[in-house]
């Protein structure tokens, strides 16, 4: 027995979508099953047709896109390439006078024993999973993500980029509060002081300028390691007073999101400072000058949406990686208005969302475990970004001399290095304090040492390249 059903299938507007149209053209069904028409409101659509899946209407629905995996996409419950639909219709789908033509087809699953819905169009560009994707046509867009089984909920994507008022307006309203440890030694500085307590060494020439200016650095292709900076001793803890946020706006053509770069500079980094602890006892061992290096930069990045200006996720640098943060993750963040707060960790400058030790390189062997302390906490110095900054790339900006500096921000082919016998024996000291564990300090300190060394050797080389060196600049984030 066959029976006609009012199928209904929904596109749900959401941010920045006001109308939903849908006018159809074709259909096929599956044969001997009854097909009544299909009326549409708004993004309401109903299929009145009986459900039996079969071949014919799959094949109908994948020739479509040609099968092309990225151009089809579905609901709760439907599969990437339908073998068998019940139906399928064809039509033309406008948001806010954007069209794009589509064909919405119904498949069944047979082990939950609900209908699922199969969405496929040139204009797709489908998520690697084919659950979600973007309708796009030219510079505009629309998001559609999964809702149940019967809709996909729709939000309008911009492909424009964000001008350069409403990058300064962005900075203005979510640029972060940069808050550094109560006891941090080595802050940040402007470009300019730290070039004021530096000087220009040509491996060359031989000759040395003190005090170089903006216009003194050498810029265009490298020539290996002909130029460096040195750093006077005393300017070592820098100079907070001048320091600001150097900002860069990067708008990758296909993506629907400006990315607010912000650059942070600080003249020195301090060295790491390691954690062991057991059931009974604890301990802290600085590392020096393990993780010391001269000049050190690190990244937050604030990713906009275009088309609604809201802040849709946040990376932060941390040593020779980072971390995303989207969604309810933002959640983690302290609010001052829409402005988030970040905390710069003791000596090494990673930046973190939290106050307190945020562990990395956890370990342990036998009795003993332990990490390397990132410590951040409140009521140091901090650094308001919305205010203190420098938009240094963004359309209709002139870009300052230093970023094309393509050397180091510090001594050239020098490493701040340790020997491993010189580590073995900060570790080794270290351990002496938990005297119980005498019989096995020299096998556990090796177990230390192997598990941190590889951190510092490929951070400390004394001086970082600047930001346009960093895979950061070019979108690319760890």
């Amino acid at each position: 027995m066959t029976t006609q059903h009012d199928n209904e299938f929904n596109f749900n507007p959401q941010q920045n979508i006001y109308s939903v149209v849908f006018k159809f053209s074709d259909y096929i069904v599956t044969y001997g099953q009854p097909w009544g028409g299909v009326t549409s409101d708004g993004g309401k659509i109903t299929v009145k047709a009986g459900r039996k899946g079969s071949k014919e209407c799959a094949e109908w629905f994948k020739d479509y896109v040609s099968s092309d995996f990225s151009n089809m996409i579905h609901t709760v419950g439907g599969h990437n390439l339908p073998d068998n639909l019940n139906f399928a219709i064809k039509g033309t789908l406008t948001f806010d006078n954007q069209d794009f033509e589509i064909c919405l087809g119904q498949g069944h699953r047979e082990s939950t024993g609900e209908n699922n819905w199969h969405l496929a169009s040139k204009s797709i560009v489908a998520d690697p999973d084919a659950k979600n994707g973007v309708l796009k046509n030219g510079v505009l867009g629309i998001r559609l993500l999964q809702n149940g089984t019967h809709a996909f909920d729709l939000s309008m994507l911009s492909f424009v980029p964000l001008t350069l008022e409403e990058i300064k307006h962005a900075i203005t309203r979510y640029g972060p509060i940069l808050r550094f440890d109560p006891n941090e030694r080595y802050l940040m500085c402007s470009i300019e002081w730290f070039l004021e307590h530096s000087q220009l060494h040509d491996g060359k020439t031989g000759k040395v300028i003190s005090k170089p200016t903006v216009a003194e650095l050498p810029i265009g292709p490298k020539e290996e390691d002909r130029f460096w900076l040195t750093l006077d001793s005393g300017a070592r803890g820098g100079n907070v007073t001048t320091a600001k946020a150097y900002v860069h706006a990067y708008s990758p053509s296909d993506k629907s999101y400006t990315d607010l770069q912000f650059f942070f500079f600080y003249a020195y980094n301090g060295p790491g400072t390691l954690h062991l602890f057991t059931t009974i006892s604890q301990g802290d061992a600085g590392l020096a000058p393990l993780g010391e290096h001269f000049g050190d930069w690190e990244t937050c990045v604030l990713r906009i949406d275009n088309a609604t200006k809201s802040l849709l996720g946040v990376w932060l640098s941390q040593h020779d990686s980072g971390q995303w943060f989207e969604g309810s993750e933002l959640e983690q963040f302290y609010r001052h208005g829409e402005q988030i707060t970040l905390y710069s960790s003791h000596n090494g400058h990673a930046i973190y969302p939290k106050v307190g030790p945020n562990p990395t390189h956890e370990s342990d062997y036998k009795l003993v475990s332990w990490f390397l302390r990132n410590d951040t906490d409140n009521g140091g110095e901090s650094l308001d970004c919305s205010t203190r900054y420098e938009l240094v790339s963004a359309p209709s900006v002139t870009e300052p001399r230093w970023l094309d500096y393509p050397y180091r921000w510090g001594p050239e082919n020098t490493h701040t290095e340790i020997s491993p016998e010189s580590a073995y024996t900060i570790i080794y000291a270290a351990l002496g304090k938990l005297s119980f564990l005498l019989p096995f300090r020299k096998e556990i300190a090796g177990k230390i040492l192997s598990s941190i060394i590889s951190q510092f050797e490929t951070e400390d080389l004394n001086g970082p390249e600047g930001p346009k060196q960093k895979d950061a600049w070019h979108g690319k984030y760890d």
